[in-house]
């Protein structure tokens, strides 16, 4: 769990950074979703080992995430409604930095552990 939370700040950290030019946070976003949706997968598989906590954060995530995926894919005119595409930029933005705590909760848990 170590390499998840260090890979996913890494990444939310380059994300950021890259938002000082728009486009590139926003190509990156897509890069950092797509991690993230994997690191999900990982996290899925270990439910059954997080705390109360991270088992709530990971539920919110999970419906929000679905729920943004959907708005996505059903929308036709999703890419020429402003509205929606930054309403879903913002909740993207926000579940990137869910997602980060969640790792850190299992990295802190990991490492509450083994101490």
């Amino acid at each position: 769990m170590k390499y998840l939370y260090q890979t996913n700040k890494w990444l939310v950290i380059i994300n950021t950074i890259l938002f000082i030019i728009t486009y590139l946070g926003l190509m990156f976003l897509i890069v950092l979703g797509t991690i993230q949706l994997l690191m999900y997968i990982i996290i899925a598989v270990k439910y059954n080992n997080l705390d109360k906590s991270g088992k709530t954060q990971f539920t919110i995530y999970s419906f929000t995430a679905a729920l943004v995926l959907t708005l996505i894919s059903f929308n036709d005119k999703f890419y020429f409604d402003g509205t929606i595409f930054l309403a879903v930029l913002v909740i993207s933005i926000l579940l990137a930095f869910l997602h980060l705590n969640i790792t850190y909760l299992l990295f802190k848990q990991s490492n509450h552990e083994t101490n």
